[in-house]
Formats: C-alpha cells, structure tokens, sequence
C-alpha cells in the first residue's frame, strides 16, 4: 500500500480527495492537514510514502512545507495540487523539491496516477502543467526585461505569494491570515516588491503580476 498524507485549508477538498484514492486498492490516505505547519507534523509523525501539497495554506505554504519535509522524512515523495499552474509556481516547486505538479481542474484519474508515479521514482507533471513549462522554456530569454525592473527573479516565492494576493483584492490582513504572517510583515513585503520592482501604485504591481502570470487577466 502506498501511503498517503493530504495537506489542503479546504475541509470539502480533501474530503473530495479522500473519495477519489479511496477507491484505488493500492493507496491509503493515513492523515490529513489543514495547513502547511500541520502537514510537516504529520509527515514527521506519519512517515507517509506520498505527502500531496495545496499550494496556499495558513500558516506555512504549500511550497513553503516542500523543503521542510524533505529534512523531515527524506525518502517521502511530494506531489503539489493546486489551482495555480501557472509555470513560475511549477518551476518553484520542482526547484524547492517537489517530485510532481498537478491541478486541481484536471481529470479524477490524474491523482492516483501522479501518487503511483512519483512512489515509483519518478517525476509527474499534468499534461496542462507541463505544456505550460515547456511554453515558458520556449519564450526568449530577455522578455522579462521588457519593462523596467520585471524581473520575476527578483522576487522570493514569499514576495511572489504576498503580490499575487494582493493583486487579486485581498487586504493585507486577509493577506497575513492566508499566509500565516503578521500584518507588518506583509507591508514589509509590499514595500520591498515595489522597491525591487521600480514601481509606486498598487496598479503597477497589479499589471506586473499578470504580465508574470502570477494572476489571470480579467
């Protein structure tokens, strides 16, 4: 049996995908966790085969959680699910260790797959995500400098976190709450992305994000 650990801040979403591996005769979901702080608990305590991240959650981000339960459990495996598939979020995740990235409007059947795949050694990428990548490989190397200091390499993942956020109308208390951070600190985060990027308005950090894909046009 492979074991699973869940890690998702929606209780009807992991009931969901309870549901979906319940079904598969070779998994079993053995914990579930409601953010990311709790899903490093769990991992230490568990020694789950396959732990699945959301990307946003309370307290420590699903990217975030990646690095820390690698140095917990070593020999787990680390599948993101998550709404974002933009390729900034998979190049991120790969990066910080995660062994597969699929999202959450894929096909049922995606889950159990990626599950099997990345206990089996392997790397997964749903097929969305990994057209998405390979795009982001074919653009020309330069097109992040085509304004002024929009280079997304700038940015840690937690400034990317903070401005994605914040572009899509969260106040920076609701910003703190989602994250797990003080108030402060993401004003801190604020001031320091504009800095960084050469930008003065809440507009512009908005048209940065989307132009990066941080966030969809509307």
């Amino acid at each position: 049996m492979i074991r699973v650990l869940l890690a998702d801040d929606h209780n009807l979403v992991r009931s969901g995908l309870c549901l979906v591996l319940k079904s598969e005769p070779d998994i079993e979901v053995v914990g579930e966790a409601s953010d990311g702080l709790m899903a490093c608990e769990l991992a230490a305590a568990l020694k789950p085969d396959v732990v699945v991240l959301d990307v946003t959650m309370p307290r420590l981000t699903g990217l975030e959680a990646v690095p820390k339960i690698r140095e917990i459990h070593p020999t787990c495996r680390i599948v993101i699910l998550s709404m974002h598939g933009e390729s900034a979020f998979v190049r991120e995740a790969l990066r910080l260790g995660a062994h597969g990235y699929i999202t959450k409007d894929t096909e049922l059947d995606e889950l159990p797959r990626a599950i099997r795949t990345v206990h089996a050694g392997k790397h997964y990428l749903c097929p969305e995500v990994a057209s998405t990548v390979a795009d982001g490989f074919r653009q020309p190397t330069n097109e992040a400098a085509a304004a002024p200091g929009e280079l997304k390499s700038a940015l840690s993942f937690r400034q990317q976190s903070v401005l994605r956020l914040l572009a899509e109308g969260m106040s920076a208390k609701e910003v703190a709450f989602s994250l797990g951070i003080s108030s402060k600190t993401v004003d801190a985060h604020r001031r320091a992305i504009m800095e960084q990027l050469g930008v003065e308005t809440t507009a512009d950090l908005v048209r940065f994000a989307i132009r990066n894909g941080l966030i969809p046009h509307a």
